[in-house]
């Protein structure tokens, strides 16, 4: 940040505070966004030797819930991979503040989920 005039930092808090806006707004005519949580299978850690493979990994893997952070949203993940298969989940997000509504519709999914 030391190299950010104060000028560019309010327009960068001005940009956000502006996609944080049209994120609830678009939020509001749906009561749940779903969306994977991670766009790909984590790679082995045998495969992140290199620093800059690290970091690709890491901010490929993080794209997602970074989005859901960076909007104040809330979230929270299932998993939904095959039995014995890699890990993957699926993630409900919810605007700020809906932490109650969203759990409950999470609990509700997975009672759906582990009865198919």
């Amino acid at each position: 940040g030391a190299r950010i005039s104060a000028a560019e930092h309010r327009e960068i808090l001005r940009a956000r505070a502006a996609l944080r806006s049209s994120f609830a707004r678009r939020l509001a005519e749906y009561p749940l966004w779903l969306m994977p949580t991670v766009p790909c299978v984590a790679p082995r850690v045998d495969e992140l030797g290199e620093d800059t493979a690290y970091f690709e990994a890491n901010r490929l893997i993080l794209r997602n819930t970074a989005l859901v952070n960076f909007l104040d949203g809330c979230a929270v993940t299932l998993p939904c991979h095959e039995p014995g298969g890699l890990p993957v989940g699926v993630s409900l997000v919810a605007q700020a503040g809906m932490d109650r509504q969203l759990l409950g519709a999470a609990a509700h999914l997975e009672a759906v989920a582990r009865s198919m």
